[in-house]
């Protein structure tokens, strides 16, 4: 099931169909959501990741105990692998901590009902990523201010 809706100035998909998704599922459908971007990673496998020597050489930060990508030219440079929450900055990444709200299970931010999307959309309203992008069970969501890439995410078809 697909819902899709509009909060501040963002453009909400959400993908709920009992499945166990990944953020390498969507990124192939919509790779301008990170490229040339910087992505903090709130949340990886339920947990923080820690960049590689590699990638610390190569512009990845660690910011508040959570990893920065250096501006990212290839989505394979993300790593995915299921309860992931990245937000997505076409500037500095602000200072603060990024809550992460995958890992409560059926997390959407189009669940008025729920206080932990009340919690996401203060953080957004916070910090103003430009895409925020989160896969837990059974959901997987991209809030975006982009237009356009909230209009090719609506349209892709067999994600689920």
């Amino acid at each position: 099931m697909v819902k899709t809706g509009k909060q501040a100035d963002y453009w909400v998909v959400s993908w709920a169909d009992g499945f166990d998704p990944s953020l390498d599922d969507l990124l192939p459908h919509i790779p301008e959501a990170v490229l040339g971007q910087r992505v903090l990673i709130a949340s990886f496998d339920s947990g923080q990741l820690v960049p590689t020597p590699y990638e610390l050489e190569h512009g990845w930060s660690v910011q508040g105990g959570q990893a920065v990508s250096a501006p990212v030219k290839a989505v394979s440079e993300i790593p995915a692998v299921g309860f992931d929450e990245w937000y997505v900055y076409d500037r500095d990444v602000p200072i603060g901590h990024h809550k992460s709200f995958v890992n409560r299970l059926g997390f959407s931010p189009l669940d008025p009902a729920c206080v932990e999307a009340n919690e996401f959309w203060e953080q957004v309203a916070r910090f103003q990523p430009l895409n925020v992008l989160g896969a837990g069970a059974p959901t997987m969501f991209l809030v975006t201010r982009d237009e356009q890439i909230y209009a090719r995410a609506i349209a892709i078809e067999g994600l689920l």
